[in-house]
């Protein structure tokens, strides 16, 4: 079925669209302050909704909670990755090992032409942050698609390297926030 992360303003033409295809069934929350008007679209469509057990409080209308920091399957080809950082139940979304949705965790700079965070929007913990994007190595995603930042698209082995370099820089003391 069809998924919707995060929840855009609700307003008549995205549920238009959404209706001609298909409806959603499934809403995937990434964190806390980014809820938008998922509410809504659950009532509207009926839709599942997932979020991090520890960002719970913020959705009491979440059907599913997500636990812990493993990866948890929840439908064939959709992973949710939780990774503390941003907020302690902050969580990506990995779709047919090909997409990930990121939240406010990570993006890709327009600015510096790669994979970056910003950390003084990380209000749970940088170190737990840059713990959570380690555990990115080796996961095949071609496509990061954020919250907030910039979106890209480019090979699963080159996003690697970008991932690898961006954990180099982030213990750096002359860190920078670019977009």
């Amino acid at each position: 079925g069809n998924l919707l992360v995060d929840g855009p303003r609700f307003t008549k033409h995205p549920t238009k669209v959404f209706e001609r295809l298909g409806g959603v069934q499934h809403i995937l929350l990434t964190h806390r302050d980014d809820l938008g008007d998922a509410a809504e679209y659950a009532k509207a469509f009926g839709a599942r909704v997932w979020i991090h057990e520890t960002e719970a409080s913020s959705a009491p209308f979440a059907t599913e909670l997500i636990s812990g920091d493993a990866p948890v399957e929840l439908q064939p080809g959709v992973i949710a990755l939780p990774v503390p950082g941003h907020t302690r139940g902050s969580v990506m979304f990995e779709v047919q090992g090909r997409f990930l949705f990121t939240g406010d965790s990570l993006f890709w700079s327009r600015e510096l032409q790669t994979l970056h965070a910003h950390r003084k929007q990380c209000w749970f913990s940088w170190e737990a942050q840059t713990g959570s994007l380690a555990r990115m190595k080796g996961r095949s995603f071609e496509w990061v698609l954020a919250g907030h930042g910039g979106r890209a698209h480019r090979p699963v082995t080159e996003m690697q390297q970008r991932l690898d370099d961006l954990l180099r820089r982030m213990p750096l003391k002359d860190w920078r926030d670019a977009w």
